[in-house]
């Protein structure tokens, strides 16, 4: 049985330990490259480098827990966010770097800069692919989702500053020192929001154990959106023991639009995207709430409130 048969003869668990160990080398490969281009050209290869190197610790990280029966996800979250949230911030200051001290961008021949951008477009593919094939949620997937975004946006930095080096003849410092500045501080942000995380979600936290005594509560709403779902608590025997559970309610608002209605939202998508994004931000946002909800009402359920 060839290698490719065997790994599509897996479970989904079984194919997505297989990616992360492929990804985890091929980042490290990847790490090693930029490291040897950068004895050539510029320190900017060593601080991209250094972005793969951690993602490839990171990939590891969530391929080791992902082997043990019972992963500590929220150990592992709080390790690879570390390790990102470091990366983070060696990559804002070679950027901050440049931007103050107007530091000349590298210019690249023309082959060379085919290459580096064609690294980037297949770092790019291969990121976006991973976004796209993770289906599931929970810590587990929302680590590797961020990984991927992350690995796709310094891909597109990588891509552009070395097609404009030999595209554009103007000094194109400026640009590419602030578009990476930005990314290295959305980066830091947003890694150091998902060591939070873990402790909010209601995907994560879905299980709540009755302290004392045990309410039986048949559908109460924490959280309502016609929009992305209802979230709402229910009581129900999970492993022979009762348990509080928080569950979603699918969105049917659009599907249940008339045909006209969903035309002018066609129609006008370029500019409800904007709001779509707003509201899926605040909705997102009061999610972390849910499960600080869900406690309350038990604990007033069960004293009779």
């Amino acid at each position: 049985m060839s290698l490719i048969k065997k790994y599509f003869n897996r479970d989904y668990n079984g194919r997505i330990a297989v990616n992360l160990l492929l990804f985890s080398i091929f980042n490290f490969v990847l790490a090693v490259g930029k490291f040897v281009i950068a004895i050539f050209t510029t320190p900017f290869f060593v601080v991209s480098g250094i972005i793969n190197l951690c993602n490839a610790v990171s990939k590891l990280v969530l391929y080791s827990s992902m082997k043990k029966g019972k992963p500590d996800l929220k150990k592992a979250s709080l390790i690879i966010s570390s390790v990102m949230i470091l990366a983070s911030i060696q990559y804002i200051i070679y950027m901050l770097r440049t931007l103050i001290f107007n530091t000349k961008s590298m210019t690249y021949n023309l082959s060379l800069g085919c290459i580096i951008a064609l690294v980037g477009f297949l770092e790019l593919g291969l990121a976006i692919k991973a976004i796209l094939s993770e289906k599931g949620k929970g810590s587990f997937y929302r680590i590797q989702k961020t990984m991927s975004f992350f690995s796709a946006i310094t891909a597109i930095v990588l891509t552009q500053v070395a097609i404009l080096s030999f595209s554009d003849s103007s000094d194109n410092t400026f640009l590419n020192a602030m578009t990476g500045s930005m990314v290295g501080l959305v980066m830091l942000l947003t890694w150091i929001i998902m060591i939070i995380i873990p402790y909010f979600s209601p995907i994560d936290n879905s299980v709540i154990q009755p302290v004392d005594t045990f309410i039986s509560i048949e559908k109460k709403y924490l959280l309502k959106s016609r929009i992305f779902g209802n979230y709402y608590l229910s009581s129900e025997d999970f492993n022979e023991k009762p348990v509080y559970r928080i569950k979603k309610e699918k969105a049917n608002y659009f599907s249940g639009l008339n045909i006209f209605s969903k035309i002018t939202v066609i129609l006008l998508s370029e500019i409800l995207i904007f709001v779509y994004i707003l509201l899926a931000g605040i909705y997102y946002l009061r999610t972390l709430f849910i499960v600080g909800k869900a406690k309350k009402l038990i604990f007033s359920e069960s004293i009779g409130i």
